[in-house]
């Protein structure tokens, strides 16, 4: 009786060591779920696509060529979208620049405008898969296209990579 009375009263004094009410600190809650994907409010990101650690082992080996970590909680979509567009960046680029792989700050930083975009990214995504669909492989794309999209990244790269 007497141990039973000792640990009850250790477990009420630890319960009430870890949930009291602090200054400056909102109040925690055991049971509150907060959405892990919920987007930052004004952060232009990439959206969540497909279903999450779905990505390949050949995707995450291509990834990888594209100094890209193995993140294992990619979905195959994902995979699919972000080799499309630093395809599609290398190629722009190539044609615009005469260098298929500029400097690392300026792929990051058009890598973040074509995924950050929604129409560039949905015409990259649409663009890849019709590469896909009439067997290209390869990570040189030229011809590309002219169009808003091509002359929205070849201003970028301009830009960024300056004269």
């Amino acid at each position: 009786m007497d141990n039973t009375l000792f640990y009850a009263i250790c477990a009420a004094g630890v319960a009430f060591i870890m949930f009291r009410p602090r200054k400056n600190r909102p109040r925690r809650s055991l049971f509150r779920r907060t959405p892990t994907n919920a987007p930052v409010e004004g952060a232009s990101t990439m959206p969540r696509l497909g279903v999450p650690h779905t990505v390949t082992l050949a995707q995450l080996d291509q990834l990888e060529q594209f100094s890209f970590p193995r993140e294992r909680s990619w979905s195959r979509e994902e995979a699919d979208l972000i080799l499309d567009a630093v395809v599609y960046m290398r190629g722009v680029s190539a044609e615009v620049i005469d260098d298929p792989e500029p400097e690392l700050r300026v792929q990051n930083a058009l890598l973040h405008t074509i995924l950050s975009e929604q129409d560039l990214r949905e015409y990259v995504r649409a663009w890849g898969e019709r590469r896909r669909a009439e067997g290209k492989q390869g990570t040189d794309p030229r011809p590309l296209p002219r169009n808003n999209q091509y002359e929205r990244v070849e201003r970028a790269i301009r830009q960024l990579a300056g004269p």
